[in-house]
């Protein structure tokens, strides 16, 4: 063997976490400014000498969500983590637990334990405050990562 073998093949490892599940639009919105400066109204989309844009979108946090240095997503202080990429839905993590890569062997993630009713009504009310609490939404979700 020269090694590479070793290194290919599929890789898989999963989380649980314990949360609210949202959808991408909220944690995200799309702000409209000018491509460039200009006294057109808003209705022109385009520069009716050059045709080129007037405007350009860009994605932003929504309010209430934040980043750290590594760009993670946080709302009221807790994490957010990918839950499903082909639907664009996140969840806001009270507590997660994950196993490591599979390459390495089996293993198992452990949870330093269940939330006690303090933590929960900490997390229900910074997220109600915020606009992000939904009872529905609130649970035990948990995904899959092939790679």
């Amino acid at each position: 063997m020269n090694g590479i073998e070793d290194n290919m093949g599929t890789d898989i490892y999963s989380r649980a976490f314990i949360g609210v599940k949202v959808h991408e639009s909220k944690l995200w919105t799309v702000k409209t400014f000018r491509a460039y400066h200009h006294n057109y109204p808003d209705h022109y989309k385009v520069d009716p000498i050059t045709g080129n844009p007037l405007w350009k979108t860009e994605k932003v946090r929504a309010p209430g969500v934040s980043d750290d240095r590594n760009f993670n997503l946080h709302v009221a202080g807790w994490s957010v983590h990918e839950l499903d990429n082909e639907n664009s839905e996140y969840v806001i993590a009270l507590r997660s637990v994950g196993t490591g890569s599979s390459r390495s062997g089996p293993s198992t993630g452990f949870a330093s334990g269940l939330p006690d009713s303090k933590d929960l009504e900490d997390f229900k009310s910074k997220l109600q405050e915020s606009g992000f609490w939904d009872e529905k939404s609130f649970g035990l979700w948990v995904m899959t990562e092939f790679s």
